[in-house]
């Protein structure tokens, strides 16, 4: 598993970022930590999955000793599960910490939404425009083969963490930041997607367009736009066969 430049069966490539480590730097257990917090957040790393803490340090070219520190501070954050011979296992979450962490995610963009929308620049909203119309690059075009579609539905995922992730940072509060990046942990992305649910791509990507809409004419109707998107994406999560088979 090269955790460096983890890849899906279908060739898609996720690496870090500077999003990713921009909380990482002043240590190497630190940098080591935001990449592996990185791909639970992507859900490149699964829950249940099984890291090998020896075959980690040796992708990464360091000791054992940095990656077993970034690992113990995910440990401390009830992400993982050190055991011994060098593994770990990522920690599946319990039922209620994926509700818990759902309401945290209302709260968190409720709160963004009703703080920005009076005083966002145009400018600052560029990067969601850009994600919007990357967005539409997914959209099926009726003809695609499985493989191509199972691989726009992975970038439209990554796409919505980011569009999600940039419209927290336009409250430019290094605290939400943080929060949001932590309940988003606990929440990865992969998990919000794989419910068992049929959903429309289209109408999804209309939504986010229609937050950016609202944020562009200052208009307080965005605040009920992305509770109801919030919502929407609560109710598909909850009624998911992933979420039913959580641990009570």
């Amino acid at each position: 598993m090269d955790i460096t430049n983890k890849s899906h069966s279908n060739g898609v490539s996720e690496k870090h970022d500077s999003e990713s480590v921009e909380m990482g730097r002043g240590s190497l257990s630190g940098y080591i930590y935001q990449i592996l917090a990185d791909q639970i957040i992507k859900g490149a790393i699964r829950y249940g999955e099984k890291l090998n803490i020896k075959q980690l340090a040796a992708e990464m070219s360091v000791s054992t000793m940095p990656v077993r520190d970034a690992l113990k501070q995910l440990e401390a954050e009830r992400l993982v599960i050190i055991k011994p011979r060098s593994s770990c296992l990522v920690r599946t979450p319990r039922k209620v910490e994926v509700l818990e962490s759902l309401e945290a995610r209302r709260m968190v963009e409720v709160h963004v939404a009703r703080s920005i929308y009076a005083i966002v620049e145009v400018e600052e909203l560029s990067m969601l425009k850009e994600i919007v119309e990357n967005m539409t690059k997914t959209l099926p075009t009726g003809d695609e083969s499985s493989e191509v579609l199972r691989e726009k539905k992975l970038q439209y995922i990554e796409l919505d963490r980011k569009f999600h992730t940039e419209f927290c940072n336009l409250a430019n509060n290094s605290f939400i930041t943080k929060f949001y990046r932590e309940v988003n942990m606990n929440l990865s992305m992969r998990f919000r997607y794989e419910v068992g649910l049929e959903y429309s791509t289209f109408n999804t990507i209309e939504v986010h367009r229609g937050i950016v809409n609202y944020l562009e004419m200052h208009s307080a109707d965005v605040v009920g736009l992305v509770e109801s998107h919030l919502a929407m994406s609560y109710h598909h999560i909850i009624n998911g066969g992933l979420f039913k088979k959580l641990p009570d």
